[in-house]
């Protein structure tokens, strides 16, 4: 017995090196935790000294972590026009009354909140990002060599120079813009869509600036929710967006360049 467990206890690195490796392929792929389980399957006969390692625990290899900066908003839906906030207690509107819970105490409404404040906090963090956040004095030094009645970036349009102003020789602010659009969830047409609020760095250099991975998401909207129903959350939202602009994080302005939608987008956000 003690042999046995000797020889587990042996192969424990090895085992965490193989779930690394895994966790790995299913950021690159995307793809499931019951495709790796399949993979460890067939790869089994060559694993020696791990061959009491038939299953891996989805806690280990699951590539969609939890997001420490996501919370949880609750809609009313009697008079859609108030939302608990993620630290809210109540359990009935303070507007019209409604309860906040079903007969089954589930929220009878749910959206994903991702504060931009913390986001934002943690990428200005990071040296390389926040030197990447400068790259538009980089830009305006190449434009001198061209001629003034080309743009070739968005540094240089007017309605950037009218809104943003001139770069700092600091970090001075950060200039986002916004885009909403429905897509199914889990790349599943089958299930229900969501509507991501996302937005990009305009600050970036333009080959950073439209990649996911350095894209921020706001807030995950279900598709259903139309007119009113989905307008209470987009004012909450602009809360956090008045007071990044007004008092920024850490010194750096945070400003809403504008929004790209499709026609339906467009026309839903329009009649909000």
């Amino acid at each position: 017995m003690k042999k046995k467990r000797r020889r587990c206890n042996g192969s424990s690195d090895r085992v965490d090196e193989i779930r690394q490796a895994l966790w790995h392929v299913q950021t690159l792929s995307n793809c499931t935790t019951s495709t790796l389980n399949l993979i460890l399957q067939y790869l089994q006969p060559f694993l020696k000294g791990c061959e009491h390692v038939k299953k891996l625990k989805m806690a280990r290899v699951r590539a969609r972590k939890q997001s420490r900066f996501k919370r949880c908003l609750n809609g009313c839906v009697g008079c859609n026009d108030h939302v608990f906030g993620p630290t809210s207690r109540d359990e009935t509107c303070p507007k019209c009354g409604h309860p906040r819970f079903d007969a089954k105490g589930k929220p009878h409404e749910v959206c994903w909140f991702f504060p931009l404040r913390e986001q934002i906090r943690s990428l200005m963090q990071i040296p390389h990002f926040r030197e990447s956040l400068m790259y538009e004095k980089v830009h305006r030094r190449l434009r001198r060599c061209l001629a003034d009645n080309f743009m070739c970036d968005i540094f240089d349009s007017p309605r950037w120079q009218e809104f943003a102003g001139p770069p700092g020789n600091d970090l001075i602010r950060i200039v986002l813009h916004g885009c909403v659009d429905g897509c199914p969830m889990f790349d599943r047409e089958q299930v229900e869509s969501a509507k991501p609020l996302q937005y990009f760095f305009g600050n970036l250099p333009p080959w950073l600036r439209y990649k996911l991975r350095y894209m921020l998401v706001h807030a995950l909207i279900p598709a259903e929710l139309k007119g009113q129903s989905a307008k209470k959350y987009y004012d909450w939202f602009g809360t956090e967006m008045t007071d990044l602009f007004r008092n920024g994080v850490d010194g750096v302005r945070i400003m809403l360049y504008g929004t790209t939608l499709d026609t339906p987008g467009r026309r839903e956000l329009l009649n909000m």
